[in-house]
């Protein structure tokens, strides 16, 4: 053959595509295939270029949209997640009430100790108390009260007393046996009125207030009782309220200690406080607990 001849059979091969072709020429010869496609649908957008992902992301985008599908698969991952879920909230509510717990059971031992403290303090206040008021008692150890006794008004108690004692009780005093005496309160509906003297000796005091058996016949009703403070004195006329209702069948003092008897041949209690009494006198204490509700 002729060198003619062998031009004219020669055909052109086509260029073969090299690994290293531009990139902007592979996207050209992409969107050229894609273009010659109508049947197919833009790729969606994250996906590579490729034809096969772009059939592939087609194709699950397509049975996500079925509805049996999704029903079947919708069980299927909540059992799955619920676990998981329910895990990673009961972390989150623990993580955040740790705290609060640990505070709560700091806060409640603080009260514990303020309570403990307070129970002490209220218990000391109370032994204070009883101190101040067992003070005032034995400042009043040498002095007595003289009931329903007429006074005039131009009248000197200190008279009145000495008086009193020497001709209704037998004592012989004088006015240097006093050291001091003055009328309390306001004068009933008779004028008459109450006085208080305080002896120069707790034995004189005594050898009075022994001697107040003989006004039990007093035609004057005078009546003599210990001095006693505020406290003893509201005692003393619960039990006289309780004897009058028959709970409690006698009762006195002897240098300021209350003394009862429940019953004629019954056992002598002292009561220090309220709360002997109305532990001897269960009717008081409901009382008690009646005015409180």
């Amino acid at each position: 053959m002729s060198k003619q001849a062998s031009k004219t059979y020669k055909r052109k091969q086509p260029e073969s595509t090299s690994p290293l072709e531009n990139p902007r020429s592979l996207r050209r010869r992409h969107h050229s295939i894609t273009m010659s496609s109508p049947a197919l649908n833009p790729v969606p957008e994250g996906l590579p270029l490729h034809p096969q992902n772009t059939d592939m992301s087609q194709m699950l985008v397509g049975q996500l949209s079925n509805p049996l599908i999704v029903n079947a698969i919708v069980p299927i991952l909540s059992a799955a997640l619920t676990p998981l879920i329910n895990q990673t909230i009961q972390s989150a509510v623990h993580s955040a009430i740790a705290p609060l717990s640990t505070k709560v059971a700091q806060q409640e031992q603080q009260i514990a100790v303020l309570q403990s403290t307070n129970a002490e303090l209220v218990e000391r206040v109370a032994d204070l108390e009883n101190d101040v008021e067992e003070l005032e008692q034995y400042g009043r150890r040498t002095s007595l009260r003289f009931h329903n006794v007429a006074v005039p008004s131009d009248s000197n108690s200190d008279n009145v007393i000495v008086d009193l004692v020497n001709k209704k009780l037998g004592v012989k005093i004088t006015h240097d046996d006093i050291n001091r005496s003055h009328p309390v309160g306001k004068p009933n509906q008779s004028g008459r009125r109450q006085l208080i003297c305080r002896f120069r000796n707790w034995k004189l005091k005594n050898e009075i207030f022994m001697k107040k058996k003989h006004l039990k016949t007093d035609p004057d009703r005078i009546f003599i009782t210990e001095d006693l403070t505020r406290y003893r004195q509201s005692i003393v006329s619960n039990i006289s309220r309780a004897k009058k209702s028959n709970h409690v069948h006698s009762f006195w003092t002897n240098d300021g200690r209350i003394f009862l008897k429940l019953s004629e041949s019954g056992e002598k209690h002292l009561v220090r406080s309220v709360a002997d009494l109305e532990r001897l006198v269960p009717m008081l204490a409901r009382e008690a607990a009646d005015a409180a509700s």
